[in-house]
């Protein structure tokens, strides 16, 4: 029997296995497999278990499974572990293997400082992961962030300065060498599939 794709991953999370099925739901203009959305009614414990676990799914491993993306959500999560930080760095020279994009979400750069010490091996690869990203998609950063986040996506002070005055859906796509200003504009659909903000404004 080949040995389990989760063999590397640290016991303690208690994520062995449970991601070894493929689940299914059907999203406009999207062909790959999406977490069932049963799995989302869980406890705070499991929650952060599909987290972890979401990107290592097996069929995102599939040569043959198509294009798709891979989302890292709260990215710094996963690269605080090292064997899943070692996981990604495979996943980013295996990509076009896998026939996969990878997409890192880091909502503060400064978060990073949470992976592994000053120095260290750990921090070094999650610096060459954000590094080795050929496209980088900046949003709205408060003022106390602009030094970090010049310093990790090198920015000229031009860009940096732009940053603290985005507005909803305003960023500065950075394509190698190329910088853009993007307004993002959602369909309503878009809109409502991802308004996150429903009950603080007291809809429903």
């Amino acid at each position: 029997m080949p040995p389990r794709e989760d063999a590397d991953l640290p016991d303690n999370l208690g994520i062995l296995g449970q991601m070894d099925h493929v689940d299914r739901i059907t999203v406009p203009g999207h062909a790959g497999p999406s977490a069932d959305p049963r799995l989302l009614r869980v406890d705070q414990d499991r929650q952060l278990r599909l987290v972890v676990a979401g990107p290592f799914r097996a069929e995102n491993l599939d040569p043959d499974g198509g294009q798709r993306w891979v989302v890292y959500d709260e990215a710094w999560r996963l690269m605080s572990h090292p064997a899943l930080l070692r996981r990604m760095d495979a996943h980013w020279r295996l990509a076009r293997h896998y026939g996969i994009a990878n997409m890192l979400v880091i909502h503060r750069l400064s978060d990073l400082d949470n992976v592994g010490d000053t120095g260290s091996a750990q921090r070094s690869l999650a610096a060459a992961l954000l590094a080795n990203a050929e496209t980088r998609v900046i949003y709205r950063q408060e003022t106390d962030q602009l030094g970090t986040t010049a310093k990790a996506l090198n920015l000229t002070r031009t860009e940096a300065t732009l940053l603290p005055t985005f507005g909803l859906g305003q960023g500065l796509w950075r394509i190698r060498k190329r910088s853009f200003l993007v307004q993002a504009q959602l369909h309503p659909a878009e809109a409502q599939l991802f308004e996150t903000g429903s009950k603080a404004a007291g809809r429903t």
